[in-house]
């Protein structure tokens, strides 16, 4: 007779740890969600000052991407929840006004900030802006999750991918990175980079935070691949939507190298070798993007960095025209190292800076002349002789003591443009074509004067001059013409 009983109370238990099953569950759900967007919101806050958030629209029928939109409502509901972080020079953005606190705490690789963002992100304040996360990553409207939060891509066997992650368990994941990593290397031995390619793919799908998956992808796509290839002339190339960038065969590869370290920043915003691989590997080495290359560099300070992120930093700062900064950079260096084997590196280039300064304030003031009369117009040229003879000082005591190539080149560049001045046209052209092959920095400015002089004195171009000559005008037909064809 005690059957009955025993029986309810066995239902009961059977209930309540169903219960119990479906209310951990759904706390598991929850925690993961909220670390999904928590980890976007992370990512967002990194990217968002580089401008990766704006429009961002990985191909023509592509769905309407929301990251900035969401973004923006993150910040309107975290700009009042968050203290106050310390400001620096670079927690502003282009126009001098600081970047949001959000931003800031991030950019700054402020951990202790961190728990309260997860707090944040986890709990009520952003409970809306949680939703419409999700509701986004279903809609496959959020671009800037890479593939880090997307299960679909991640699970799903890719068009030409050998391995079907399908038949893999999320527990196993690291470790089959590391098997198709193998296979990886062993393809590499045997020259077939077409075939790594794919399985490079495959192995940061398994593993998000393959770092040097990405970094070797990357090298393989811009270097490897590329080594034998032809540069695209500029009538056959085509214009690039997603990079805003002319591009050929060679071209696309670099951009791809971009796309793939891009992505494994996304999935891992605070690793500072990859801002590293793409702000120099890349954009400094092969695309000769100067900007983007000390944009990215910059990045990669934020974060434990080796000693020579910081001089190819300041490298790219002066090739990119934005000498008081690399100057300041240079300065910060030799403060911080004055014991390194690179101090005297350091001394070097804030003279060199020094001189570049000088020479771009003399030419800014000698083209000010040009368009004053009178006293004004006088003084503009006193001021940009003097300007002119600083940065000779600097190049002649950096050729003097320290026997410094690129300073022999500056040097020899004013002599020219004083000859260019006076019409001794023959001389000018001498002097540059020696002084090019005193620094190699220097090469291309040294050829593209010469045959500027050239051309202004009627002189006979060399056959390789020639060429330039007409690459320049084929490039520039090219533009016109893709111009016309885009306003028809």
């Amino acid at each position: 007779m005690k059957r009955p009983a025993s029986n309810l109370i066995f239902s009961l238990v059977v209930v309540g740890v169903l219960c119990l099953g479906a209310f951990q569950g759904r706390r598991v759900a929850d925690l993961r969600e909220s670390d999904a967007f928590y980890r976007w919101i992370l990512t967002a806050a990194k990217l968002a000052p580089l401008g990766e958030l704006e429009d961002l629209t990985p191909e023509p029928n592509a769905p309407d991407m929301k990251d900035d939109e969401l973004f923006e409502a993150v910040v309107a509901v975290t700009e009042n929840l968050l203290p106050e972080p310390a400001a620096t020079d670079e927690d502003r953005d282009g126009e001098g006004g600081l970047y949001p606190k959000l931003v800031r705490h991030v950019y700054n690789d402020d951990q202790a900030a961190d728990v309260l963002i997860w707090k944040l992100a986890s709990g009520d304040s952003l409970e809306a802006a949680r939703k419409e996360f999700l509701d986004y990553r279903g809609k496959g409207q959020l671009f800037s999750l890479g593939t880090q939060f997307d299960p679909a891509a991640m699970y799903a066997s890719k068009e030409g991918s050998p391995v079907s992650l399908s038949n893999l368990f999320l527990g196993f994941r690291i470790m089959a990175a590391n098997l198709v990593w193998l296979k990886v290397d062993q393809f590499y031995h045997q020259g077939m980079l077409h075939r790594m390619l794919p399985l490079m793919d495959v192995c940061v799908r398994l593993d998000p935070h393959f770092v040097d998956a990405y970094k070797v992808g990357a090298w393989y796509l811009a270097y490897n691949i590329t080594a034998h290839m032809l540069g695209t002339p500029e009538p056959l190339k085509w214009w690039d939507e997603k990079h805003s960038a002319w591009v050929g065969e060679k071209e696309e590869y670099y951009y791809r190298g971009v796309d793939f370290l891009l992505d494994g920043i996304r999935k891992n915003p605070r690793d500072s070798s990859l801002y590293f691989d793409l702000g120099y590997m890349i954009y400094f080495i092969k695309l000769r993007d100067y900007a983007n290359a000390a944009r990215y560099l910059g990045n990669a300070l934020q974060y434990e960095h080796e000693i020579f992120v910081r001089r190819m930093y300041n490298h790219a700062l002066m090739r990119s025209g934005q000498y008081e900064k690399s100057l300041a950079g240079w300065q910060d260096y030799l403060e911080k190292f004055p014991e390194a084997k690179t101090a005297d590196v350091a001394r070097r280039y804030i003279e060199i800076n020094q001189g570049l300064i000088f020479e771009r304030d003399a030419e800014e003031a000698k083209a000010r002349a040009l368009t004053l009369d009178g006293e004004e117009g006088k003084a503009a040229e006193e001021e940009a002789e003097r300007l002119y003879q600083e940065a000779t000082r600097v190049w002649e005591k950096l050729r003097d003591e320290e026997q410094e190539p690129y300073a022999i080149a500056r040097f020899n560049r004013a002599k020219a443009l004083k000859y260019w001045e006076q019409k001794r046209y023959h001389e000018a052209v001498a002097i540059l074509d020696m002084a090019r092959y005193d620094s190699n920095d220097f090469w291309d400015e040294a050829s593209n004067m010469i045959i500027a002089i050239k051309q202004e004195a009627d002189m006979p171009l060399t056959l390789s001059e020639k060429l330039a000559v007409k690459r320049q005008e084929e490039a520039e037909a090219a533009r016109k013409l893709r111009q016309q064809k885009s306003q028809e």
